[in-house]
């Protein structure tokens, strides 16, 4: 009952985030300044293949062709991983919602923004970074740091202009006045 109560409620959310997205989109022609509603305490999960994300903020606010999320965190779970992102009071995210299979397709957030990764299990952090702008593709399974990004594993520090990582195949690429500063790992027998 408690899989089917979390399917049903994010369902109605996203119901609900449709219909107030789309009559805020509808411009009344006696009301020629911007309306708006606000939705307190938003939350949305989507259940990929082998993924859970999740999605909670602070208000979400829909306005003429817009719908805004303050104060966003995502957390993304995974074989035993979890990534946790959470951008600050001055964050928003603009999320993009499958018409067909009502899933999380693309997140793209902004403000200070921090990434940690960790075994579900230990607690272990296996990564840590900071950028001020991260867009989430479910289908390439990859979050896309950009705003001066830095990204640590252990002692190993990566930056650039844009850094890719792909959480489902553990890779990152960097691009653009990529500085790379990378320690050996310890190996059990040290």
């Amino acid at each position: 009952m408690g899989k089917n109560f979390k399917v049903i409620l994010s369902k109605s959310c996203i119901i609900i985030l449709t219909i107030l997205f789309i009559t805020g989109c509808y411009k009344k022609e006696e009301n020629i300044e911007e309306s708006g509603e606000e939705i307190s305490s938003f939350s949305i999960q989507s259940l990929g293949e082998k993924v859970k994300f999740s999605l909670v903020g602070e208000s979400a606010e829909v306005k003429e062709k817009k719908g805004e999320i303050k104060k966003p965190e995502i957390s993304l779970e995974f074989e035993n991983q979890i990534i946790e992102i959470k951008t600050g009071p001055e964050g928003k995210a603009e999320i993009k919602i499958s018409s067909e299979n009502q899933k999380v397709e693309k997140a793209v957030l902004t403000g200070n923004i921090k990434i940690t990764q960790k075994n579900i299990k230990t607690k272990e952090i296996t990564l840590e970074a900071y950028c001020k702008k991260l867009t989430y593709i479910e289908k390439d399974g990859v979050l896309i740091m950009e705003g001066k990004p830095v990204l640590k594993r252990g002692k190993s520090k990566f930056c650039g202009e844009k850094i890719f990582y792909y959480w489902k195949g553990n890779k990152l690429e960097i691009k653009g006045e990529v500085n790379v500063l990378i320690y050996p790992e310890k190996s059990s027998g040290d």
